[in-house]
Parts: structure tokens; sequence; C-alpha cells
């Protein structure tokens, strides 16, 4: 009688963790489409008024994030303890798909490579988990600018939302 009792409990157990696995799986995706349409949203929306003018360039930043360093065609901003790095190219229109094919030949199973297109405007958003670490790494571009940064979950979607309004924001001197 006891072994039936031991392994009910193993079975409940079991379904239990599946469904917990599932649903964080379903989250995770849900996540993904979330981020993936925020890039998307701010790639096809009207550019941010630009907001700091620097030496190559202007472009606009949220008031949460200074600009941590500038050097040619690199800037380093921080929001908070969040580090983004921004790569300027200005040989490379928007067209250009340097930056995305790169990111698709380095990352040939990433849990997200999406690339958008309005007209002549060619941009991407890359999502990569870092280990077991909670953490992603998060990639916009369009043409030959493209940012990085790492975020937690749980500001996986306003990440990649506003690292492509300040992509999409970059002005050319």
């Amino acid at each position: 009688m006891k072994n039936w009792r031991v392994w009910l409990s193993v079975l409940v157990s079991a379904v239990l963790f599946f469904i917990l696995i599932s649903q964080f799986l379903i989250d995770e995706d849900k996540l993904l489409s979330n981020a993936k349409e925020a890039a998307k949203e701010a790639f096809l929306q009207k550019p941010e008024a630009v907001n700091q003018d620097l030496e190559e360039i202007s472009l606009y930043l949220p008031e949460t994030m200074d600009i941590e360093q500038e050097t040619p065609n690199n800037l380093i901003v921080k929001q908070m303890d969040q580090l983004f790095l921004l790569f300027y190219n200005p040989l490379e229109d928007e067209s250009s798909t340097l930056y995305y094919d790169s990111a698709k030949e380095k990352n040939p199973n990433p849990l997200l490579l999406k690339k958008f297109e309005d007209g002549d405007r060619v941009g991407y958003l890359l999502v990569l988990e870092i280990g077991d670490s909670g953490l992603y790494e998060v990639q916009t571009g369009i043409g030959g600018n493209k940012m990085t940064s790492q975020t937690e979950t749980k500001n996986l979607v306003e990440t990649a939302r506003a690292m492509m309004e300040i992509i999409r924001s970059i002005k050319y001197k």
C-alpha cells in the first residue's frame, strides 16, 4: 500500500514539475514575442527627437541614460547599472545588412533573430541567453549602427524598445 502512495506522490510531483517548466517556456516565448513587437514598433515609428549632439553624430537618449564614454564610432551609455555599447559606421547606410549578416553568422541558434525592413531601411533584433545567469544579450541594429546590452528578463521588452529608438534616431553630421 505504501508503494502505491510513493508512486502517486512521484507522479504528481513530475506532473507539477512539467507544468511549471512548460509555463516558463510559454512565458519566455511570450516575452520574446513582446520584445520583437516592441523593437518593430520602434523601428517603424518616426525617430525620436535628438537630444544629444556629439562630435560625429546626433541622437536621442532617454532621460534615464547618460553617456559614459565617447570614442570614434563608439559610445558607452549607462542606465543605472546597465551598460549599452553603441557602434556606428558612417560608411554603411540604412540599407546595409552588415551587422545583421554578422549576427546571423556568429549566432546560429539565437533565442530570437528578427529582421525588419521598411523601404530601404533594414533593422534587426537579436536576443541570446547568457548561460544560466538569467540574463539576455540584446542587440538591435539599423544599417551600419548597432547597440548591444545585457538585461534581466523583466527588462527585456523595454530594453529592446529603447535600444531600437536610440538606433533609429542617429543622424550623422
